[in-house]
C-alpha cells in the first residue's frame, strides 16, 4: 500500500536540481613524490574536515551556461558545466542539459543538478498548478511532503518541495551517473520560472529551471538540513546583461 501511495505521490507532482603514514628520512635525503603521496595530497583537498567545510570562505560561483549563482565553500565544491557543444544549445533543446555542483557536507558528499525545467517557455500557472497539488498532498500525508513553499524569484517565482520518498526498487541513477542503492530518500527540489524576453506573447511566459540534490538519504537530510539550507537560500538570478 504504500508503495502504491508513494508513487501516486511522486505521479502527481511532476510537472506537464585515510592519511598514508611515512618514514622519517634524515635531512639530508632526497626523495621523488611517489602516487601514494599524490593521492593523499589530493585526499588531503577532497576530504576535508566539517571544521573546514563549516569555516570556509562562501563565494559566489556562476552554475554555467545558466543565469543562476550559489555561494559554495571554497575550495571544495565544483561547478562542472555540460559539454560546450551541448551548452551552447541549451535555449534550443530544453535538455537533459546538466550543470554538476558537488561538495563535501558534515554528513558525506552532495550532487546538486541545475537542468531546463521544459523545453519551451510555460505559462506561470504551471507553476501555481503544482504547488497547489503539493500543498493539498501535504494536507494528507504531511509525513511525506516534508515542505512547500513558493516565494517570488528573479522577477518571476520559486517553489520549494522536499518530498520523502519509498518507493524506489532498483538502484537509482542520477545525471552524472552517479549511482546509490535503492532505499528511502529525500527529494529536494526548486523549480524556478524566470520571465521569457517575448515583448509580442499576449500571455506572460517563463522560461523553467529545476535544481535538484540528487537522492539524499533521510539521515543525511537530518544532519546536512541546515548547512544544505544556507547553500540553496543563497541561489541567485543574474541576468546575462547585468554588469
Amino acid at each position: 500500500m504504500m508503495n502504491r501511495l508513494t508513487c501516486w505521490i511522486a505521479a502527481l507532482i511532476c510537472l506537464p536540481i585515510i592519511a598514508a603514514g611515512c618514514n622519517k628520512k634524515p635531512n639530508n635525503a632526497s626523495e621523488p613524490p611517489t602516487a601514494n603521496n599524490a593521492q593523499q595530497q589530493a585526499d588531503d583537498v577532497t576530504a576535508p574536515t566539517t571544521q573546514a567545510i563549516l569555516s570556509a570562505t562562501r563565494p559566489a560561483r556562476q552554475l554555467v551556461p545558466y543565469p543562476f549563482t550559489l555561494d559554495l565553500p571554497f575550495p571544495y565544491w565544483s561547478v562542472d558545466p555540460p559539454p560546450i557543444s551541448d551548452a551552447k544549445h541549451v535555449d534550443e533543446i530544453g535538455g537533459p542539459t546538466v550543470t554538476q555542483i558537488r561538495g563535501p557536507a558534515p554528513a558525506g558528499d552532495i550532487e546538486i543538478d541545475i537542468t531546463p525545467g521544459a523545453r519551451i517557455p510555460l505559462p506561470m500557472r504551471s507553476l501555481d498548478e503544482k504547488a497547489a497539488r503539493l500543498r493539498q498532498l501535504q494536507d494528507q500525508h504531511p509525513q511525506s511532503i516534508l515542505k512547500v513553499i513558493d516565494y517570488p524569484f528573479g522577477g518571476g517565482k520559486a517553489l520549494e518541495s522536499r518530498v520523502l520518498t519509498h518507493f524506489l526498487a532498483a538502484p537509482a541513477t542520477g545525471p552524472s551517473g552517479t549511482t546509490r542503492d535503492a532505499a528511502d530518500s529525500v527529494e529536494w527540489e526548486i523549480m524556478i520560472m524566470i520571465p521569457h524576453p517575448d515583448k509580442h506573447s499576449t500571455t506572460p511566459k517563463y522560461d523553467a529551471y529545476k535544481l535538484s540534490v540528487f537522492e539524499l538519504t533521510p539521515e543525511q537530510y537530518t544532519r546536512d538540513q541546515k548547512f544544505l539550507e544556507e547553500i540553496l537560500g543563497s541561489l541567485k538570478y543574474v541576468p546575462s546583461d547585468a554588469p
